[in-house]
């Protein structure tokens, strides 16, 4: 059966770009502590017009943040969101896909022990 570092690997290479992008992800609890253990990346994938953002939370709480990307102000979209949640040695967890609304700066709750793809599809944001 595969584990949680089998998905979270897997994750990764499937959404992994060739262009970081900046962005920047703000917190509810500014503890160093927490800061440390929540992470953000965005990347763009040329070949596909598809933009990546990552998130992960090896808390064993969920967090509130707020996250901004590089978008345009007025600019939302509809993207597929993978979630993968559960306890690191959980056998039973497996990726969940939905979708989500994005704009440039969107709320969003990291579950515990989470990581978090959504991917937008053809969202060519370079100018």
């Amino acid at each position: 059966k595969p584990t949680v570092g089998y998905y979270v690997q897997k994750l990764y290479g499937e959404n992994s770009g060739d262009e970081y992008l900046p962005a920047s992800i703000s917190l509810n609890n500014t503890q160093d502590a927490v800061k440390k253990r929540i992470a953000c990346s965005v990347v763009h994938d040329s070949k596909s017009g598809d933009v990546m953002v990552k998130l992960v939370n090896m808390l064993p709480v969920s967090v509130k943040a707020n996250v901004e990307l590089p978008l345009p102000d007025n600019k939302t979209a509809t993207a597929s969101k993978t979630l993968l949640t559960g306890n690191p040695n959980d056998k039973q967890a497996f990726p969940v896909t939905d979708t989500i609304e994005i704009s440039k700066q969107f709320p969003y709750e990291l579950p515990a022990y989470s990581f978090t793809v959504i991917r937008v599809k053809n969202y060519n944001i370079i100018n």
